[in-house]
């Protein structure tokens, strides 16, 4: 309830400007700090050598780098192409007794090689080769059987024919073809011309 003797003047605020203090009276501002320096970036880890992965290093194209060892073609050489050497190996197991005939051909200094012989019979003795060769063919499936059928030894004989050489048996294989009953191959060329050659020689 309000009284009515309350002292009026009392309650009055007081002047504001009496309640702050002076300029004189303040104490002094703190020392600013320093600035600090900016923090230098972190420098990025090394990459070892070692641990690099060669397949995704990159050069300074952007490009992958590529890898200094040659790339080979590997293989075996396509069917029908010339050997890098222009050397055609021929191999055939002719009969022990023939190679053992004709084995004094091609021994020795200043002889001829096993495909230099062949291909020189065919050469020189086209005719003969031949026929020599129709003959193989004819006899070629006359073979006893059974009990009776007789062990024949073979033995690997390899011509190896240049391109100056190779013709000359390829031709003596055409022309025995034309004329034989069956199919004729090199093998049977070669076993004709050792024959023929080793008959030559004998006489």
């Amino acid at each position: 309830m309000f009284a009515a003797d309350r002292d009026v003047q009392a309650d009055a605020p007081s002047d504001p400007t009496t309640l702050l203090p002076k300029v004189g009276q303040l104490p002094p501002p703190p020392p600013l700090a320093p600035a600090s320096a900016p923090a230098e970036p972190a420098a990025p880890p090394a990459t070892s050598k070692e641990t690099s992965d060669p397949a995704t290093d990159r050069g300074s194209g952007g490009e992958r780098a590529k890898s200094s060892r040659p790339r080979g073609v590997g293989g075996r050489p396509t069917a029908g192409q010339e050997p890098a050497d222009g050397i055609t190996k021929v191999p055939a197991r002719v009969p022990a007794e023939l190679y053992a005939a004709a084995q004094p051909l091609v021994k020795g200094v200043g002889k001829p090689s096993w495909g230099q012989l062949i291909a020189w019979t065919c050469q020189d003795h086209k005719d003969a080769v031949v026929t020599a060769v129709l003959e193989l063919a004819r006899t070629a499936g006359r073979r006893p059987r059974g009990q009776n059928q007789q062990g024949t030894p073979g033995l690997q004989v390899t011509a190896r024919l240049d391109q100056t050489e190779l013709p000359a048996v390829d031709e003596v294989l055409k022309l025995a073809a034309q004329k034989a009953d069956r199919k004729v191959t090199r093998t049977m060329v070669v076993i004709a011309s050792l024959t023929v050659a080793t008959q030559r020689q004998a006489a």
